[in-house]
């Protein structure tokens, strides 16, 4: 158990420290690679927040990720209620969000912090946010929002092997964020 916990440690780190930009491996013979589109937020005006990678920026509504984080008020439901748990996970997540040091002003108006100072179960939430069209996404050196993204999911569910993963870009353009979606 040891082993394959510190080989999961390992492999996680892997993945985090990887770059966004870097050119992608063929999949593993066997292993499923499903690319979708999405269509993230038209755009997001202040009061936001920004989680910001090398050539992109992720916006979300402040006023959002606060009605998120009211659901985490307290101490983590007890019990198996599997959809207040998922709602008080959620809402910790807005809090990290919203909670962020280091901030900066950014070209949106956005509180501005780096994609890598989020939690990882934050990252997971603005995964879902840009899914269900509350996120916007921006390219630093273009104006406008972002109007798709190409997502592909490796191993979704971890069905054929240790760990699954979304990556999400622009259409035709620079990596926006990676998820681990799945470890086991």
């Amino acid at each position: 158990m040891k082993l394959r916990l510190a080989g999961l440690t390992l492999a996680s780190g892997l993945l985090a420290a990887a770059s966004l930009d870097a050119t992608e491996a063929p999949p593993a013979p066997g292993i499923p690679v499903v690319d979708r589109d999405v269509i993230p937020a038209a755009q997001v005006a202040p009061p936001c927040v920004s989680l910001a990678a090398d050539h992109t920026s992720i916006s979300i509504p402040t006023a959002y990720l606060e009605k998120l984080a009211e659901q985490a008020q307290g101490d983590m439901p007890a019990g198996n209620e599997r959809a207040r748990f998922g709602a008080w996970q959620q809402g910790r997540s807005a809090r990290w969000l919203l909670d962020l040091p280091g901030t900066v002003t950014d070209a949106r108006g956005c509180e501005s912090s780096p994609i890598q100072h989020a939690h990882r179960a934050s990252q997971s939430l603005v995964g879902g946010l840009l899914e269900s069209g509350i996120a916007a996404v921006w390219v630093h050196d273009q104006p406008g929002f972002v109007s798709r993204l190409r997502v592909r999911d490796y191993n979704r569910g971890c069905g054929r092997g240790p760990i699954g993963s979304s990556s999400y870009r622009v259409a035709n353009g620079p990596a926006v964020i990676l998820l681990i979606t799945c470890t086991r």
